[in-house]
């Protein structure tokens, strides 16, 4: 029988729900049933630095160090995600777009390098910086108007990026040779109709989602759009940011989304004359078209950004999309799973596949009956394995 067969040094591993330490993962100790795993977890600055600045909460980063200890005694390789949504609460009302948050970010990094740096080789900066800074100014304080809307939203997207770029200093400054990995949240983007039209405002739609973060911190440039004119000046540029934002990276860490459509439009707020249409819930969920995105997303970093590994992230649980079972899963993951594999076979340069937790029953629902699919059992044939049977 065929079989889809991975690298042996290719890893494969789960991306934890919630943020540590605040939110602990009922299910990690299964992680040790696995072969050789990889977690990528996201950290809480709020739990670590409640105030966004000044001392650590020294029992979170106990919580967080005893964690990783734990994980790695059992073989497990963790990828820490400095920072994933919201700020902390003390920082709320200043919101991304205030350029105070690029220090306080940078000083956040070195607090818990200084703690976790030595058990964690691999880090990502700011997991999905454009979704986060969409958040955030759009539920800006309604006592300050100029913390919402789009001009908000360019303004945070630059600080972000400092933020992340002085981040990534502080964390070599307090141990050298850590890898450290920008995150990008990436999809096929399709014209809503076939008409040129249609294709240019995708394809704008496509710099401006794929590209906003990372141009500035790998080139020192935004997209062309935001370049130049009154664009520019709604980033906030300075004098010497275009330098300063520029960070050398190590890896990708790439969150595969799903199917968008984008039409033309007239006078966007963004000035990019295109705008994303709600795609229905079956075709952004339907696993065959969202792996066969990945084809795409590859050819598109392969064209200027092919240089850098990438540590890929999939998950079919998104927004308004339906709970699978546990057959649901292992079959969601399998086709994925060989698109990854014909795209290392291809040269492309992926070593890691994360995935969303296999679904376990709750406490109060019955156990799966004598049969039944494991997907935890699967997951660690297929690492064991280093494949499965097409």
């Amino acid at each position: 029988m065929a079989r889809i067969r991975l690298p042996e040094a290719f890893r494969l591993g789960l991306h934890c729900p919630g943020r540590l330490p605040s939110e602990p993962w009922t299910d990690a100790p299964r992680l040790a049933e696995l072969a050789e795993p990889s977690v990528r977890f996201r950290i809480d600055w709020g739990a670590v630095q409640p105030r966004g600045r000044g001392a650590a909460d020294a029992p979170a980063l106990d919580a967080l160090r005893r964690q990783v200890e734990t994980w790695l005694e059992t073989g497990v390789r963790p990828l820490p995600i400095l920072h994933g949504g919201a700020l902390p609460s003390a920082l709320g009302f200043r919101g991304w777009p205030d350029r105070d948050l690029v220090g306080r970010f940078a000083d956040y990094a070195a607090r818990v390098a200084r703690r976790l740096g030595d058990l964690c080789c691999d880090w990502v900066l700011f997991e999905d910086v454009l979704g986060a800074v969409a958040d955030d100014t759009r539920a800006g304080p309604p006592a300050l108007p100029e913390r919402r809307g789009p001009e908000a939203f360019l303004r945070g997207m630059h600080v972000a990026n400092l933020a992340q770029a002085e981040a990534g200093r502080a964390l070599r400054a307090e141990r050298s040779g850590l890898g450290i990995g920008l995150s990008l949240r990436m999809g096929p983007i399709d014209p809503v109709d076939d008409t040129q039209t249609d294709a240019d405002a995708a394809a704008r739609w496509s710099d401006f989602a794929h590209r906003m973060t990372l141009d500035p911190v790998r080139r020192g440039r935004y997209p062309d759009p935001f370049m130049e004119g009154p664009a520019a000046r709604r980033l906030g540029l300075l004098d010497d940011d275009l330098e300063r934002v520029q960070l050398p990276v190590d890896f990708l860490d790439l969150e595969l989304r799903p199917l968008r459509r984008v039409r033309a439009v007239s006078d966007d707020a963004l000035g990019l004359d295109a705008f994303p249409e709600p795609v229905d819930v079956e075709v952004r969920g339907d696993p065959e078209r969202r792996a066969a995105g990945l084809a795409a997303v590859l050819d598109e970093l392969a064209k200027n950004d092919g240089d850098l590994p990438v540590e890929l992230s999939v998950s079919g649980l998104g927004p308004g999309e339906p709970t699978r079972g546990p057959g649901d899963w292992i079959s969601f993951h399998r086709i994925h799973l060989a698109e990854v594999a014909a795209a290392v076979e291809a040269g492309r340069p992926l070593r890691a596949y994360h995935a969303d937790p296999p679904p376990t029953p709750a406490d109060d629902e019955p156990l799966p009956p004598p049969g039944a699919p494991d997907p935890w059992r699967w997951w660690a044939e297929v690492g064991a394995e280093r494949g499965f049977p097409s």
